[in-house]
């Protein structure tokens, strides 16, 4: 597979979401948690009967792909499923600092040694860079560190850089992937020293979203090696050329019968974290 062959075409957003209900309905019984995990941020009437088609089976994957949904049935299924789901509901609030949002996390803070609770809570404060966002970072950090990582996306403070100066050795990969959204000097420069160091599939994840040379320069070079962090790269990417990789890619997973392609592929369809990202730049 040559992607020197896919054409720089224009943006046609027009289609985009169409192409990705199509996705998510031919992958739905593949790889069920995934796709349904995958339209968080669509808040529209396709969104919704894929939801409440697969709740019942998937409640996991419903709950997880409410990202970005603050509307009160989204805030009454995370209510319902807080026994039955804690890590999806807790990774359901990424980037959400309103009132509802706290509430939920601090009564999951109460069951925080079921499993991945407190995993799922550090990536939610992805984006925040406030008070209640660094006291949960500093009171789960002995527990996932590998996680707080994960939940420094889109953020350039010094204490955010000091987390990363801190775990750059011992987590290569979470430290460089949490340069989501970071496109100074400093977050290019680690770039590429870890590029150097040959963790290639952590500096693709870090351009989740990018549109610009350097990140479609990695994915034509690393598109065979790396294919899961080429496809998750690709989050929110509307154009056609986006959408031609992510053909190739289906391809490759079809071929290969690779769930975690599959998976990757699914990750990039979801437009919320670069909804995040862009309310969280524009404060």
């Amino acid at each position: 597979m040559n992607l020197e062959k896919i054409e720089n075409l224009e943006n046609n957003n027009e289609n985009h979401q169409k192409k990705v209900y199509a996705l998510v309905n031919e992958l739905k019984d593949k790889i069920s948690f995934y796709p349904v995990a995958n339209i968080a941020g669509f808040d529209d009437e396709e969104a919704w009967k894929l939801r409440d088609e697969l709740i019942k089976d998937n409640p996991d994957g419903v709950v997880q792909g409410l990202a970005g949904i603050t509307t009160e049935k989204s805030w009454g299924i995370r209510e319902s499923l807080i026994e039955k789901c804690p890590h999806s509901v807790a990774r359901s609030l990424v980037g959400l600092n309103d009132e509802n949002s706290w509430q939920i996390r601090k009564k999951l803070l109460t069951i925080i040694d079921r499993e991945g609770v407190a995993n799922g809570l550090v990536e939610s404060v992805a984006f925040l860079d406030n008070d209640k966002a660094w006291e949960l970072r500093e009171k789960l950090e002995n527990i996932c560190p590998q996680n707080i990582l994960e939940g420094l996306n889109g953020l350039n403070s010094e204490k955010a850089w000091a987390l990363r100066e801190k775990y750059k050795e011992k987590y290569p990969r979470e430290t460089v992937a949490s340069f989501i959204g970071l496109e100074n000097e400093k977050a290019n420069q680690w770039r590429e020293e870890f590029l150097q160091n040959g963790e290639i599939a952590g500096v693709i994840l870090s351009y989740f979203g990018a549109d610009n040379d350097k990140a479609w320069e990695l994915r034509e070079k690393y598109f065979n090696q790396y294919p899961f962090a080429v496809a998750t790269s690709l989050a929110g990417l509307e154009s056609n050329k986006a959408w031609e990789l992510r053909n190739l890619i289906k391809a490759k997973a079809e071929a290969e019968n690779d769930q975690q392609i599959f998976k990757g592929l699914c990750q990039s369809l979801s437009p919320y974290m670069l909804t995040a990202l862009k309310k969280f730049n524009s404060k």
